[in-house]
């Protein structure tokens, strides 16, 4: 304890025999007391600096920053023998220590973000190949799991770190734990964080490494620790590399041309983590081009982050200054300097189309630049090359594009885009946009909606800015934009992006053309391929199922959609034939080896003159088939006339015949009898139909079955069955008609048509079962089948509209003339069948079984609901493109659908939600709405109120407060867990406080308390849910409150029990304070890390609040750190207080009681600064300062005597050895400043009695606050000052400070107003003095 030390050096002086020996024992004494290792031990230092050495190395990360730089070479000693090089240790040269540890070892592998990602995928797989290594398609099998991944937005990164957090799970609960490693963009980005992130990564290798990475594997195989690689290169291509294709049966291919950027817009990454430009060589491009073309690749994507800024530097001695296609765009420029010479992309690309004319070529991601006429003319003169341009926007806005530095203004841009129409006018474009960029305003958005609006692209690639660290915008600018008001004008651009591509597209429909065929979707097994313009092309015909990927298909479009275009089979292009009669014709033409090189002009020419006569003979047939087209509508136009006319004489024609009936005497009877004889054909044919029946019967049932038995093929005419059951069914209604027949009649007519009615019920279920087929019959193509089934309806309806006329007309009639017979021959009622009800009710329960299934099996409950939201918005388009077209528009099918797959949801998530919901699941299910609505919106264009009943039914308040409930209530809980374990580690002190990396005492408290927190924080933030975010920090902040109310009652507990009875109290408490001090301030840090980094994600309006509730938690933390301070403080004066308490005693005027003072403070600041956080420590030792400085102005109330001369003297003494002391800590003004108070009681004891006054009131305009009742404590205990002397002085300063009690200036504290023995001037000082 510290006091022993004090009181035995104290004893040590008072006796005289204080010696250096005698107090470096003390020392020693109070080390061995605190459990402390002295820091003057020099052995004691070396090891523990070795040991800190030893924590900080952990790593072996190279890159263009930390890795080997050229002063590690030139360091080295210029004669080191080979032999000295190798006995290097692994430490000295990591990277050469290289295993075998690959071999017959598995690696699994998952892809994220870009196409580029896909092809340094393949190239990564042939490395890891060569060395040793398969690759396993199960996750469970794999010793190795890479994560190929993406760092464009931070979205993309947040699916990594939750990955990562699923691969740490699984590595703690595997037998045989995988490696983990991160590839790609955000390796290189992040690389520090990605090891450092509590071991879940071991391996982390930057795009242009992946040759090392077989190695970096070795490395850690033998290693505790993480290994980096995330060099930069200036030349890496993988040019030597043959990707391994990740799908062996695809027919396209993406081949990477070029890597890395030049660009350096300000909102992109690209340049930070792939580096700058560097192209493959021609003849490497066009040789991998070549192989993939003999292994029938169909299609081929010329890959690259700025594509058609390609430049071949190989050989370009051989190709002048600049090359051809080295131009700009016109009216675009760079901020770089443009290098000069090389081959360039027109060269390339022309040579690539010339290798094989039958493969496709595309190319992306270009840059509007470096669009010259040379390229555009490869594109229109090569018909291969596909009809669509990527021509990548980000705005519309000139300012904005100045910001971005994209290098281009939006005039230029439509220019661009003018150029490029004159040249190709069946051009195609898609383009990228990106909304809410910094500082852009509603002006400059709507001007980026009239570009998109103008340009009409057919494909758009479309999102909200999210900010990049490192980026240009993120050093210069702020992303100011709202997230909310972000969304909006994304909405706005898809809405009119949608709104002239539907457009565009449409006049695709009708027209002819080639597809690709490519195969079946993954979800729905629906036939698409894709067409030269970019289109997505689904296949919907018969013959679709000949086809094979990689054929090509002569279609005509049907139908159109913003994003697809629906096609059916005209013909099938065969290869094979196509190529034989090829092969064959020029057999004929080249008969000798040399007509190749002679005659090839010839044959050109030939060829050529061939197409033209092709050309008008198709013309002349397309005249001559208009020309019958008009012919056939003119020969309708006159036969429409000649109806006409035929109808004006059978007009005149009845006429006569009603003329003529007048001349004829016996016409009734006539009449008469022609009705007879009328009624007589008529019973006859009753009679035929009537012995038919029974035959027809059969026949409609035996049709039936068979529509039944080859359902699944689809061959039955639903139209033919029901019109003939619809016959039966009439000549029935009209035989029960009848009124005269008796009853025994309608029996027998009953039993005979009984069977009838079982027919139609059959009918009706397999007309049901048809309908519960729509899917499937739109998948195969057989939409007629729906149609028929939509004509049964629609008739059925027809006619129970009929029957409800003919019932109200009949009731109308037996209204006007009640005792009226009916008439005979009058059909029997029918029943109505409302097909059109049962067909939405159908609907509803297809749609509603379909959804529960997909509930229960796929999603399997909470924890698969965000798959809901795919699974809607692929049916729902999948019903607008394929379903909805086979309905009448007056049914509004796909608006029928809509709402009930939305009202199947809310059933299912009804019920989900009714359950006990644990926080997690209630986030899950929160944050599933917002994106359920947002996808629905963006994909399908329907908005959220479109959609009723809400989903949860309004609900989400009450589950938001469910959650905040729970959460606080499990923060709580855990809180007081963590509270009672340090309470009682707090009180015990059984071992020495934890000792952080810093040397700092911790409890490591804070880590455990903000590991929930930041739990809630993440799992609330991830759910978009701002405003319950705020709530849970109030809640949160209630907690913090109580536990730092515990904190500081037990600190003032044990502080009292250390004071008045240390016998009791256990040893350590010091280092426990400090320990505890540093944790509350390693609290303020993490609060103040949450609030500016969380905060920074959410409105403006939350923002503040969110901010608000951080600052109030920091001030928490603080506020028990301060305390924790101030016990120190207590702790250390009383171990001071007996000699404090001798001050001004003839005890205090005999000896030196300083050093004592000194020597105590000294043990205690040097742990101090050693064991207490920075900032706290210097507001202590100014805390410590202070109560040093007030402990001789406090003294002087005390029975005290001061000694004219003597007093003075000693004070100054120790007073510059204390000065001497404190600013070995401290700053030297602030010690100065501080003591000065003492230096004023200096002045005040040897002041003369005619100065007096003078003195005290240049005093007191410094310290206001001083109380006048110290200035009669140290005038009446001057040995020098008579009585009557004194009183008079006294009276004078009385009248003086009366009169300025109520001025503001005494209104201000300073140090005096913390005088525990002396109050400031005021009504404890008037109630004294006047």
């Amino acid at each position: 304890m510290r006091i022993a030390t004090g009181i035995a050096a104290r004893q040590c002086v008072l006796a005289g025999s204080c010696n250096r020996a005698t107090l470096r024992w003390a020392r020693q004494a109070s080390s061995a007391a605190g459990s402390v290792p002295s820091n003057d031990d020099p052995d004691a230092a070396a090891a523990a600096k070795a040991v800190s050495r030893a924590g900080k190395r952990r790593h072996l990360v190279f890159n263009n920053r930390t890795g080997p730089s050229l002063h590690h070479f030139l360091a080295q000693p210029l004669g080191k023998s080979a032999a000295g090089a190798s006995a290097a240790t692994p430490e000295e040269i990591p990277y050469m220590q290289v295993t075998d540890w690959g071999q017959g070892r598995k690696y699994y592998i998952e892809v994220y973000g870009c196409q580029m990602n896909v092809n340094d995928t393949e190239i990564l797989m042939a490395v890891l190949n060569k060395a040793g290594y398969r690759r396993t398609m199960a996750l469970e099998d794999a010793d190795v799991v890479f994560l190929m991944t993406c760092a464009i937005r931070e979205k993309a990164e947040d699916r990594i770190w939750s990955r990562l957090a699923f691969l740490k799970s699984l590595k703690t609960k595997a037998d045989r734990a995988p490696m983990v490693g991160v590839l790609g963009c955000m390796a290189e980005r992040l690389k520090e964080k990605l090891l450092d992130s509590d071991k879940l990564v071991d391996v982390v290798c930057g795009p242009d490494a992946y040759r090392s990475l077989p190695r970096l594997l070795s490395l850690r195989s033998t290693s505790a620790d993480g290994v980096a690689n995330v060099m930069l290169s200036a030349d890496e291509t993988y040019a030597d590399i043959t990707p391994v294709r990740l799908d062996a049966n695809k027919i396209s291919v993406h081949l990477s041309i070029m890597r890395g950027c030049n660009n350096m817009c300000s909102f992109c990454i690209v340049p930070f983590t792939r580096g700058t430009e560097r192209s493959r060589d021609i003849d490497s491009i066009v040789s991998e081009v070549r192989g993939l073309s003999q292994q029938g690749i169909r299609e081929v994507t010329l890959l690259g982050q700025n594509v058609n800024s390609y430049r071949d530097t190989s050989q370009s001695r051989a190709y002048g200054t600049q090359g051809y296609g080295a131009d700009l765009s016109r009216g675009f420029s760079t901020i770089y300097r443009r290098k000069e010479g090389g081959r360039r992309f027109a060269e390339l690309l022309q040579r690539v189309a010339q290798v094989d004319p039958e493969m496709r070529v595309r190319f992306t991601s270009p840059h509007p630049k470096d669009f010259p006429d040379e390229l555009l003319h490869v594109i229109r003169d090569n018909p291969n090359v596909c009809r669509n341009i990527h021509l990548p926007l980000q705005s519309g806005s000139t300012s904005c594009l100045e910001r971005m530095r994209r290098g281009y203004s939006r005039e230029a841009f439509l220019g661009l885009v003018r150029h490029i129409r004159r040249i190709i006018p069946d051009v195609t474009f898609s383009t990228d946009v990106i909304a809410g960029f910094c500082g852009e305003t509603e002006a400059e958005h709507q001007d980026t909606v009239s570009v998109m609006r103008a340009v009409g692209f057919d494909m758009a690639f479309m999102f909200a800015y999210s900010m990049r660290e490192r980026t240009h915008a993120h050093r210069k600018f702020q992303d100011d934009v709202p997230p909310e008001v972000k969304a909006r004008r994304l909405q706005e651009i898809i809405e009119a992006f949608h709104s002239t591509a539907r457009e565009r597209n449409q006049r695709f429909v009708g027209t002819q053309g080639l597809v690709l065929y490519e195969g079946l979707t993954r979800r729905h097994a629906r036939p698409f391929g894709s067409d030269d313009y970019g289109h997505k092309v689904f296949l919907d015909s018969p013959g679709v199922a000949g086809l094979r990927p990689g054929d090509y298909a002569r279609v005509r479009i049907d139908s159109a959609t913003s994003a697809s275009l629906t096609a059916s089979l005209n013909e099938l292009v065969s290869d094979s034939n196509a190529r034989q009669y090829a092969i064959q014709r020029l057999a004929k033409l080249l008969r000798h080896p040399d007509d190749l090189a002679y005659r090839a002009e010839d044959l050109r020419r030939k060829l050529a003159q061939e197409k033209l006569l092709i050309d008008a003979q198709l013309n002349t047939d397309v005249r001559r088939q208009f020309d019958d087209v008009q012919e056939g509508l003119e020969l309708l136009y006159s036969t429409s006339g000649q109806i006409g006319r035929v109808k004006t004489d059978m007009q005149k024609v009845d006429e006569l015949c009603h003329r003529a009936q007048s001349y004829l005497s016996n016409f009734d009877r006539i009449q008469q009898i022609s009705i007879a004889n009328r009624n007589f054909a008529k019973a006859d044919e009753f009679y035929r139909q009537f012995s038919e029946f029974h035959q027809q019967h059969m026949h409609v049932r035996e049709m039936l079955t068979d529509a039944q038995e080859n359902f699944d093929q689809g061959n039955f005419n639903l139209l033919r069955l029901h019109c003939f059951l619809h016959k039966l069914e009439d000549f029935r209604n009209s035989a029960l008609g009848f009124t005269d027949v008796d009853i025994d009649s309608k029996q027998t007519l009953n039993q005979m048509f009984g069977g009838l009615d079982g027919l139609v019920r059959e009918f009706e279920d397999f007309l049901w079962m048809v309908a519960g087929s729509m899917y499937d019959l739109a998948l195969r193509s057989r939409s007629n089948v729906i149609v028929h089934l939509l004509k049964v309806v629609e008739f059925e309806e027809a006619a129970d509209r009929a029957q409800e006329r003919e019932r109200e007309g009949a009731a109308a009639a037996a209204a006007a003339a009640p005792l009226s017979p009916t008439p005979s021959g009058h059909k029997a009622e029918r029943a109505p069948k409302h097909y059109k009800k049962k067909l939405v009710e159908f609907i509803h329960t297809f749609v509603s079984s379909r959804v529960s299934e997909f509930f229960a099996q796929e999603a399997g409950g909470l924890e698969g609901i965000t798959e809901v939201t795919g699974f809607v918005v692929d049916e729902l388009t999948f019903v607008g493109d394929a379903v909805a077209p086979a309905f009448p528009a007056s049914y509004y099918i796909f608006d029928v659908f809509v709402d009930e797959y939305h009202q199947a949801v809310v059933a299912n998530t009804n019920t989900l939600a009714s359950g006990d919901l644990d926080g997690g699941s209630i986030l899950l299910l929160l944050r599933w709405v917002r994106e359920y609505h947002g996808a629905i919106r963006k994909e399908l264009s329907i908005p959220k109120d479109q959609l009723r009943p809400a989903l949860l039914e309004g609900r989400e308040d009450q589950l938001a407060q469910e959650y905040l409930e729970i959460a606080s209530g499990k923060i709580r809980e855990w809180t007081s867990n963590l509270m009672r374990s340090e309470n009682e580690s707090f009180v015990s002190r059984q071992d020495a406080p934890n000792m952080g990396e810093d040397g700092l005492y911790v409890t490591g408290g804070s880590i455990y308390l903000f590991e929930i927190v930041n739990q809630n924080i993440e799992l609330v933030t991830e759910a978009q849910r701002a405003k319950l975010l705020c709530d849970l920090m109030v809640e949160c902040n209630k907690i913090f409150q109580d536990i730092g109310k515990q904190w500081r009652e037990l600190l003032e507990k044990e502080k009292t029990k250390q004071i008045e009875a240390p016998e009791t109290a256990a040893e350590g408490l010091v280092d426990y304070t400090m320990a505890l001090a540093n944790e509350q301030i390693r609290s303020v840090v993490q609060a103040e890390t949450i609030r500016d980094e969380t905060g920074e994600r959410l409105t403006r309006t939350h923002q503040e609040r969110f901010k608000a509730e951080l600052s109030q938690t920091m001030d928490i933390f603080m506020g028990v750190a301060e305390a924790a301070t101030q016990t120190l403080a207590d702790i250390v004066f009383s171990d001071l207080r007996p000699i404090t308490s001798v001050l001004f005693t003839a005890e205090w005027y005999q000896d030196d009681l300083l050093q004592p003072v000194i020597e105590t403070l000294k043990d205690y600041c040097q742990d101090f600064h050693d064991h207490l956080d920075k900032y706290l420590y210097r507001r202590l030792m100014q805390d410590l300062l202070s109560r040093f400085a007030l402990s001789y102005v406090d003294a002087i109330a005390g029975k005290v005597k001061l000694l004219k001369g003597k007093a003075s003297e000693k004070l100054n003494l120790e007073m510059h050895r204390a000065s001497k002391f404190f600013k070995e800590h401290m700053d030297s003004a602030a010690v100065s400043e501080t003591l000065n108070i003492v230096r004023i009681l200096i002045s005040l004891i040897d002041s003369t009695p005619a100065m007096i006054f003078l003195e005290f009131f240049s005093v007191k305009k410094q310290y206001p606050d001083l109380p006048l009742a110290l200035i009669e404590d140290i005038l009446s205990k001057r040995d020098d000052l008579e009585k009557q002397q004194l009183k008079t002085i006294l009276e004078s300063l009385r009248q003086k400070a009366k009169g300025d009690t109520g001025s503001s200036l005494a209104k201000q504290r300073t140090l005096f107003s913390k005088l525990k023995n002396y109050t400031p001037l005021g009504n404890a000082a008037k109630g004294r003095f006047l």
